[in-house]
C-alpha cells in the first residue's frame, strides 16, 4: 500500500509538472486537463482520474481543484479539493513541490528529476495528521474498524523508467490507534496504544519493520518484522515479533488476566512476553512465544 501510493504520487508529480510546462507556454486550460488525465491513467491501468479545474499562480505554480483517483478493483477512491505543484524558478522543469489534503491531514513533497542519471527522487515526503478512520479501503479489505492519526515522513527514490522497482524508507507515527481484534489478547478485545513509532524500509515487495515501540494504557511494547506484499494488499504475509509488557495497574483490574500473566511471567522467565504476529494483514495470527528464527539466533548466541 505504501510503495503504491508512493508511485502514485510520483506519477502525479511527473505528469502534473509536464502539464504545468506546457500552461506556460499557453496551451488552452482544457488541453491541459485533458494531458494530465489521459497521461495519469496511461501510466496506471485500471485506474481513472478526473480534474474539475486547474488555475496557474505567479510565478510557476498549478493549482488542480477536485481532483479524484479511482480503482474498483482495489476498492480505491482518493478524493481532494485542491492540489498545489510548484517548481523551481532556479531548476525549472527538474525540480518542484507537491502539497494537497488527504483523508484529513496533510501530504507535501519535494520532486527532483535528476536528467542526467535518470532518476526520480522525492527527497522529503510528509504526511500529517491522516485519519485512518477515514481510509474507507483499509476498513472494507481488513473487516475490522481502525482508527488513529497516521504522520509519515520519508523518501522515496528510483530510475524514472522503473519506478516500481524504487526504495521507499522513512519514519512512521500513529496517535490513538485503535484495532478491533477478532480473538482478545489478555481480555481486551481492542488493540490500543496512545503512540507507535517504527522505522521502515520498502524495496522488492517487501516492507521492513525495524525500531518498532508501542505504548498504551493495557500494554506497551516493542516488535521488527517484515511484510511481503501481495496483489491484494490486505493479503500480504506477516511476519512480527517482538515483546509485550502488560501495565501493571491493568493486571490488576482484572484476575483472569492477572493470572494469565503471572503463568507467562513464569513460563518466559521476564515480565517482558515475547509474541509473534503471522498470517496476514486479512487474518493475523498473534500467540505467546518466541519465533523459531528467534529460537535459532539466541542458542547460536
Amino acid at each position: 500500500m505504501w510503495k503504491k501510493a508512493a508511485l502514485i504520487t510520483a506519477l502525479i508529480c511527473y505528469a502534473l509538472v509536464l502539464t504545468l510546462i506546457l500552461l506556460v507556454v499557453r496551451f488552452p486550460k482544457q488541453t491541459f486537463i485533458s494531458y494530465a488525465v489521459d497521461t495519469i491513467e496511461g501510466k496506471l491501468p485500471g485506474f481513472t482520474c478526473g480534474i474539475g479545474d486547474v488555475e496557474y499562480q505567479y510565478p510557476l505554480s498549478l493549482r488542480f481543484k477536485r481532483v479524484s483517483l479511482a480503482n474498483p478493483a482495489e476498492l480505491l477512491d482518493i478524493n481532494t479539493e485542491t492540489i498545489l505543484i510548484s517548481l523551481d524558478e532556479k531548476d525549472f522543469g527538474n525540480r518542484g513541490s507537491l502539497h494537497f489534503k488527504l483523508y484529513g491531514g496533510i501530504v507535501e513533497t519535494d520532486v527532483v528529476l535528476h536528467r542526467d542519471s535518470g532518476i526520480f527522487e522525492m527527497e522529503s515526503i510528509t504526511l500529517s495528521g491522516i485519519s485512518l478512520a477515514d481510509i474507507e479501503p483499509l476498513q472494507s479489505r481488513l473487516g475490522r474498524r481502525i482508527n488513529g492519526t497516521l504522520d509519515y515522513s520519508g523518501q522515496f527514490k528510483a530510475k524514472r523508467d522503473e519506478l516500481y522497482a524504487g526504495v521507499l524508507s522513512g519514519n512512521i507515527q500513529i496517535i490513538d490507534l485503535q484495532v478491533n481484534l477478532k480473538r482478545p489478547i489478555l481480555q481486551n478485545d481492542t488493540l490500543a496504544f496512545d503512540s507507535v513509532t517504527a522505522s521502515s524500509v520498502l524495496q522488492n515487495g517487501r516492507f521492513e519493520i525495524s525500531d518498532g515501540l508501542a505504548t498504551g494504557s493495557s500494554y506497551d511494547g516493542d516488535f521488527s518484522g517484515q511484510i511481503s506484499l501481495a496483489g491484494q494488499w490486505q493479503e500480504s504475509a506477516i511476519s512480527i515479533s517482538g515483546e509485550l509488557k502488560p501495565q501493571e495497574k491493568y493486571v490488576k483490574q482484572n484476575r483472569q488476566v492477572a493470572r494469565a500473566v503471572s503463568l507467562l511471567y513464569n513460563k518466559y522467565g521476564s515480565r517482558a512476553i515475547p509474541y509473534s504476529i503471522s498470517g496476514s494483514f486479512r487474518d493475523p495470527v498473534f500467540q505467546f512465544g518466541e519465533t523459531v528464527q528467534k529460537i535459532n539466533k539466541r542458542l547460536v548466541q
